[in-house]
């Protein structure tokens, strides 16, 4: 009865949030303009560190601690099913390489297939502590985050681990920022910690201790510091220093969307922000506070949000679905650039001892398929030339012209447009004595 007195109140949480959150942004709860509330969905053992990530099945699947299961399966339709995993207590953070999913569990990591986790379901042990999370890297070995150290191993060989040490690291989450690793760092440096995949680190100082990092293919990233005075979040490109702003209520999970943007949970406010790339800010709210903690982004412009338990909200352990990213319009596509014509053959004199004479051209473009334009103009000292008349033509092109001189003109044409700087040539046609011209 609990139980189901339970999904119920989820349910009516799920209608209110999406409500709200709709009202806020000034638009229906239909509206796909616009981030909305879509769906709140119970899963048991969603605790502070536990993340989440869009798997290779097109699921969402999150890391949980209820006693029996690790890990969780959410379908994009909101479909919950949780699975134990062989080896693996108090899993924490999840990453996907290839068709695996990879879980990190304080010691160790443990990889399975998402079509039958705890039948494929592997540990390893990696002699470790605190590993709160992990990364698929840019150089395809996987990356965990622990305590004063950060440990990468090539995914089919996980006990050929690597370890890298970092002075003082307290780890709370790990993300790929271009060609960098970038690592939250919640100890006493007040820091982002960044590595190359050859293990050189470089500290970038914040105004306080990290919970959450997100990269973005660009290289930049952003930051949740929940521990700075004020609390605060922020941007950074590296190896520039950190572009920081205020961000009250909490600031923790961070996640970059399909919207190219930074999306910041603020736990105590009930409410997300969205950090643009330039900085801009602007607030989504509709979360119950003191719940949300870790997000991530899924499929079809989606974002997931975790929620821990509420006893005075009666709020349950959950997930949420946040539908209404908006990802920017594709940019158009660079002009293509105009061909090229040359005259391969044609001649500049042509001597007659008729009064015309038969004169030909031969031309190309440099690009295949291309059609060509000619034009013929008869030059007349002290007159206005006339202007060109382009017409269709082949290569070669043959005129019978009069005695005097000509300007022959070419262009090739595409379906980017026509050769803006014609080929040219100048030919004179003179008569000669026909005596002379058999001499």
């Amino acid at each position: 009865m609990l139980r189901l007195m339970n999904l119920l109140a989820l349910r009516r949480l799920s209608v209110v949030l999406g409500l709200v959150l709709a009202l806020a942004l000034g638009v229906a709860a239909t509206a796909s303009a616009a981030p909305t509330v879509s769906g709140t969905f119970l899963v048991p053992g969603v605790e502070t560190n536990n993340k989440i990530v869009a798997g290779p099945d097109g699921n969402m699947w999150v890391t949980v601690n209820d006693g029996n299961n690790d890990v969780a399966r959410i379908t994009p339709s909101g479909e919950v099913k949780a699975f134990e995993l062989e080896g693996v207590a108090g899993a924490t953070g999840i990453a996907v390489e290839g068709g695996d999913i990879w879980v990190s569990f304080g010691t160790g990591v443990a990889k399975f297939l998402p079509a039958d986790p705890k039948g494929t379901s592997k540990a390893t042990e990696l002699g470790i502590n605190g590993a709160d999370s992990l990364v698929l890297g840019p150089d395809g070995d996987i990356w965990v985050a622990a305590n004063e150290k950060v440990v990468h191993f090539p995914p089919a060989e996980p006990l050929k681990a690597t370890p890298i040490a970092i002075e003082k690291l307290a780890s709370k989450d790990i993300d790929v920022a271009g060609s960098l690793l970038v690592i939250a760092d919640q100890g006493e440096k007040n820091r982002i910690v960044t590595l190359t995949t050859a293990g050189v680190e470089k500290d970038l100082p914040i105004g306080g201790g990290s919970q959450g990092v997100a990269g973005a293919p660009t290289g930049q990233l952003a930051f949740s510091a929940p521990e700075a005075k004020p609390e605060q979040a922020g941007l950074i490109t590296p190896p520039n220093p950190a572009q920081s702003f205020e961000l009250l209520g909490d600031p923790f999970g961070v996640a970059y969307g399909a919207d190219q943007a930074f999306w910041i949970v603020q736990f105590a406010a009930g409410q997300l922000t969205r950090l643009d790339s330039a900085g801009g800010r602007s607030v989504v709210p509709g979360l119950p506070k003191e719940t949300a903690r870790q997000i991530a982004a899924g499929p079809d412009n989606t974002l997931w949000v975790t929620l821990v338990k509420n006893e005075a909200l009666k709020v349950e352990p959950s997930v949420v679905r946040v539908t209404g990213l908006e990802p920017p319009p594709l940019p158009p596509p660079p002009p293509a650039s105009l061909p090229k014509t040359s005259i391969t053959k044609g001649p500049h004199v042509v001597r007659t001892t008729r009064r015309s004479a038969k004169v030909s051209f031969r031309f190309k473009s440099d690009v295949a398929g291309a059609t060509f334009e000619c034009a013929l103009v008869k030059l007349r000292k002290g007159r206005k030339q006339a202007k060109p008349s382009f017409k269709t033509c082949k290569s070669p092109k043959t005129y019978r012209l009069g005695l005097g001189r000509y300007r022959f003109q070419v262009r090739a044409v595409t379906a980017a447009g026509a050769d803006a700087t014609p080929a040219k040539r100048i030919v004179k046609v003179l008569h000669v004595d026909r005596h002379r011209h058999h001499r």
